[in-house]
């Protein structure tokens, strides 16, 4: 039901844009920003807009003072460079790094070990992407935390999907 609710979330937005209410502005750039992003449509343009409006809350969050939000836009941006990586090349994946550490480090700041973990996988996935020695050495260490981040947190099964990253990581880097 995206591309329903899409329209909607435009006709709240241009509401709230005639009003100074940033948390609001933020919130619905996020929604869009997610609604886009999960159209089902071949190309690139939807993961564009996508970050456009992950751009857009990320710069509301930041004004607002809203860290936690502000890192769930800057997620959503990391994921939307790692989906135009296919289209744009190497340099969307080094802004969805940047994007993910961002991310990463607000969940720092808040203690919050499950984001970590959460985070430091997006960035393993993301360097293993490179397919280059460097790279995958990064994704080891970043999937190594992920997997103390998550076991940590009582998150068992998500540890032993990263241990499975690990392990194919381990394979690749031998070969």
């Amino acid at each position: 039901q995206y591309r329903c609710a899409i329209p909607l979330f435009e006709e709240a937005l241009a509401y709230y844009e005639e009003r100074d209410e940033l948390s609001y502005r933020g919130a619905i750039c996020l929604s869009l920003g997610e609604a886009y992003a999960q159209l089902d449509e071949a190309g690139a343009d939807h993961f564009e807009l996508a970050r456009d409006f992950y751009e857009r809350a990320w710069a509301l969050f930041e004004r607002s003072g809203e860290r936690s939000a502000e890192a769930a836009a800057q997620g959503g941006l990391g994921d939307m460079q790692v989906e135009l990586a296919s289209f744009c090349g190497g340099e969307s994946l080094v802004k969805a790094v940047r994007h993910f550490r961002n991310a990463l480090s607000i969940y720092v700041d808040f203690k919050d070990v499950a984001a970590q973990a959460h985070y430091q996988e997006r960035l393993g996935r993301t360097y293993a992407m490179w397919r280059e020695d460097e790279h995958l050495r990064k994704a080891l260490r970043a999937y190594e935390r992920a997997s103390a981040d998550y076991i940590l947190c009582g998150q068992s099964q998500r540890a032993a999907q990263v241990g499975i990253e690990l392990a194919r990581l381990g394979i690749a880097l031998q070969e």
